[in-house]
């Protein structure tokens, strides 16, 4: 994203919801935002905290060009996220009337498999169809036919 665009991004959340916002820095480094001081045009000032992290109060100065995305810490209502785009479900009804799009539906024939590529289902082990006691009961099985590979001078 270019620095005008994360400008245009900030300018639509609402000041009292600043403070919910999470920016994610291209180095993997979450700053929960507590106050956003200034929007320059190549970085932004704020007041937070860096995630995992209770020391609170701390400035940041965060270049654009290092952030990779926000995200609001909340669960989000997608009307509020329509509102803050000035975006109403009317308005958006009204724009995809005027779309045209065409669809295609691509039929694609049955492809013939091959019996020999067709393999048989092994029955599930003892213990039912829970994962975990599938996973246990394969892993059983494992240990025992190692242990029993062990003893054979050919090693089968």
């Amino acid at each position: 994203m270019t620095n005008v665009e994360w400008v245009e991004m900030l300018s639509v959340i609402p000041p009292d919801q600043q403070n919910q916002i999470v920016v994610i820095l291209h180095n993997g480094c979450e700053v929960m935002v507590e106050t956003i001081a200034r929007i320059e045009a190549n970085f932004l000032v704020i007041r937070g905290r860096v995630g995992g992290t209770i020391e609170e109060g701390r400035g940041f100065f965060l270049p654009f060009s290092q952030m990779l995305y926000m995200r609001i810490e909340r669960e989000v209502k997608i009307s509020e996220l329509k509102g803050m785009f000035g975006e109403t479900f009317a308005d958006r009804k009204s724009n995809l009337d005027e779309l045209e799009v065409e669809v295609e539906i691509a039929v694609v024939p049955p492809v013939a498999i091959p019996v020999a590529v067709v393999r048989e289902k092994k029955p599930t082990p003892a213990g039912g169809d829970d994962p975990a006691s599938v996973a246990r009961a394969l892993l059983m099985e494992r240990i025992r036919a190692g242990r029993n590979s062990i003893g054979r001078p050919d090693g089968k």
